[in-house]
């Protein structure tokens, strides 16, 4: 049996004298909903809850221990607490944009005759048009 579950007070083993196995201890405490750590949801009510209440089932959550959940979940607290949407972030359009460098260029070879592609009526022929040009090109 681990050291946690020895120095928990069991009603049972003082009152019935019954000695469980680890298993049927937390197999009982998963019964009676008793957990020992907090899951994601719970993590994220409080940073979300605007009254900066930080107890999850009458235990007091540790500062670090809020800390250290949003550093592993890559999260960044809203500096307004109305700008949370449950745990969701949002990036601006501007952190999304992709800087293209300049000696970038792209090329689509043309379609032949002049024709204008419109999808997907000239996609077969676009497809062998580019085939077409790339088995021209002299490969290195």
């Amino acid at each position: 049996m681990t050291s946690s579950l020895r120095a928990t007070p069991i009603p049972e083993k003082r009152d019935y004298h019954f000695q469980a196995t680890d298993k049927q201890y937390k197999r009982q405490f998963a019964r009676r909903g008793m957990r020992k750590n907090f899951n994601s949801r719970e993590m994220k009510a409080i940073l979300n809850d605007p009254m900066d209440s930080s107890v999850i089932r009458g235990v007091q959550v540790p500062k670090a221990k809020i800390n250290r959940f949003v550093r592993r979940q890559r999260l960044k607290r809203p500096k307004d607490k109305t700008q949370a949407h449950l745990g969701k972030e949002t990036v601006p359009a501007t952190e999304l944009e992709v800087a293209i460098p300049e000696d970038l260029s792209s090329h689509s070879p043309p379609l032949p005759h002049g024709e204008i592609f419109s999808a997907p009526r000239d996609c077969k022929l676009m497809l062998k048009t580019l085939i077409r040009t790339t088995l021209s090109f002299p490969m290195a």
